[in-house]
């Protein structure tokens, strides 16, 4: 069990940095609509503004970027010594993944980048 304290908590669950309680995205799961980028405004809980400052989540597309070439390379690294795949093979394997990845990546790489800089505030929460 991950304790609600932690970065990784808000991180895997999607919710406010802040207070750990109100949801960051409209829709609670990253596949369950067209519309996985759609985020509220602010915490429905302790009104955390989500995007503090403009241009704030370009940041994490660095942070997506990073995600996406350590599931590459590991993909990469596991066909090719394992299955002994071709290039081409490899690399169209891991097209198809990123672009079923893209949802989970895209959030995760925003939640990330989101906890780097906001912190964790118990008194703010309902608890």
């Amino acid at each position: 069990m991950i304790a609600k304290e932690s970065k990784l908590y808000s991180i895997l669950h999607g919710t406010c940095p802040a207070c750990h309680e109100g949801k960051v995205f409209v829709s609670s799961h990253s596949y369950a609509s067209i519309h996985f980028t759609e985020m509220h405004e602010k915490c429905s809980v302790c009104r955390q503004a989500y995007e503090p400052e403009p241009g704030f989540f370009q940041g994490a597309m660095y942070v997506s970027y990073g995600i996406t070439l350590g599931v590459a390379f590991a993909i990469s690294i596991v066909m090719v010594l394992f299955f002994n795949a071709s290039l081409w093979l490899v690399m169209g394997i891991i097209t198809f993944l990123m672009f079923a990845l893209l949802p989970v990546i895209f959030r995760s790489s925003r939640m990330i980048w989101l906890n780097m800089f906001i912190s964790y505030k118990p008194r703010l929460s309902r608890n």
